[in-house]
């Protein structure tokens, strides 16, 4: 028993031609459900603007997308002591270790849920910091002992009478459970869906403001996370062999602390030999540092979260600090060291960052380069090695860090 999928995109080529954008008033649906829906309508004054129409090509594929989502997965927020848990011995090995909850809402019998991400590290490290310790037995076909010491934990620890809040996932087609996370009790759920919605009536109201454009060009999601890039109008010429393009990224993690980022990325397009845009690069810092825009955590209340919506103001600021780590990144003289520093990066990379693509990359990285056109291309060829979003990402981080040299 797995999940079935996990992280999937879509790109502007996959945004019909008629999806040029929605209608506030249609947008309400994504906030259906959900426990603060009032207050953000309320905040973000939706009732002044619930006839506008909100111009950026993709956003109705998007809110399909995560609509879908919704009907794939049902996510139910579970409480429950440590001790009201059980355990199925007769899995030996960690990879199938299961917890077994009783009185899940709207579930007439016990449910068994297989931790997935870092649930099961989670469980562990909270039931007296045994990961390890698990882990060491398990390998060693000492499951028996594992669930001794759970049985033990859950009779003698006062740590296992407190309540916690388990988020589980049902599968729909194959009523499957999942231990998606364990949350505090000051979590509030801004969800996926809220993230797209406070990121299109944000960017709408901008656009407004400062007549600048967006589209959605990439979108990638799962059932407990996304992450949207909205390309704008805003451009700037690098010497002779390119531009750079504002693009604004908004991610959300339903599950861990860091909840909705807005933040700006490089965007770095290339140039043939007509001066034609031929390909192009996204590179992001791991850290956000200046990048960043604002940022909104589960543990804060929706006030304060409608109050910091205000930073979105920043947006063309941050965008011009970006532009002008562009302009220096244009003036690197030694694009073939900083495409050796790529290599010697993956080759020592772990093989989970890769997944199968490790050695494709490799072979890509062997062509020498002499000019910054060149490298360009020789990372955009990285980027088309693999279609999973995950190794995008680390991508993403490895082209900041090279072209800005930051990695030995």
């Amino acid at each position: 028993m797995q999940l079935k999928k996990k992280f999937v995109a879509f790109t502007d080529k996959d945004i019909p031609v008629s999806d040029t954008g929605i209608k506030v008033k249609e947008m309400i649906s994504l906030l259906k459900g959900n426990k603060y829906e009032n207050d953000l309508l309320k905040s973000l004054e939706i009732e002044s603007i619930k006839e506008e129409f909100i111009s950026i090509p993709g956003a109705r594929t998007a809110l399909s997308k995560l609509n879908a989502v919704d009907r794939d997965y049902k996510k139910i927020d579970h409480e429950a002591s440590y001790r009201s848990l059980g355990f199925d011995s007769s899995r030996k090995r960690k990879e199938e270790f299961a917890i077994v909850f009783d009185g899940v809402a709207d579930e007439d019998e016990k449910i068994t849920a297989l931790p997935i991400y870092s649930a099961r590290t989670d469980f562990f490290e909270k039931m007296n910091g045994m990961d390890k310790y698990a882990s060491q037995l398990f390998s060693k076909d000492l499951s028996s002992i594992v669930y001794a010491n759970l049985d033990l934990l859950q009779k003698d620890s006062k740590a296992t009478k407190k309540k916690e809040k388990f988020r589980l996932l049902k599968e729909i087609e194959t009523g499957s459970f999942f231990l998606r996370a364990i949350v505090s009790s000051s979590y509030r759920n801004y969800d996926n869906k809220v993230a797209l919605f406070v990121a299109l009536i944000s960017l709408h109201k901008s656009s407004k403001a400062s007549g600048s454009t967006f589209r959605i060009s990439n979108f990638e999601y799962s059932e407990s996370y996304v992450r949207i890039y909205f390309e704008s109008d805003r451009s700037v010429q690098l010497s002779n062999f390119g531009e750079v393009t504002q693009m604004i990224e908004v991610s959300n993690d339903e599950i861990k602390n860091r909840a909705l980022n807005f933040k700006c990325l490089l965007k770095i397009s290339y140039y043939d030999k007509n001066e034609m845009i031929e390909g192009e690069i996204i590179a992001k810092p791991q850290t956000t540092g200046k990048y960043s825009i604002l940022r909104i955590t589960h543990g804060q209340n929706v006030e304060t979260a409608i109050k910091m919506l205000k930073d979105i103001s920043k947006v063309d600021s941050v965008t011009n600090s970006v532009f002008e780590d562009a302009k220096s990144i244009s003036e690197i003289d030694k694009p073939d060291f900083i495409r050796d520093l790529v290599k010697r990066k993956i080759e020592g990379a772990r093989v989970e960052e890769l997944k199968d693509h490790k050695n494709a990359m490799i072979r890509e990285l062997e062509t020498k380069v002499t000019n910054m056109y060149g490298l360009l291309k020789l990372f955009n060829k990285l980027n088309l090695v693999t279609d999973d979003p995950e190794v995008k990402e680390y991508l993403r981080y490895l082209f900041y860090d090279a072209l800005s040299k930051r990695i030995v």
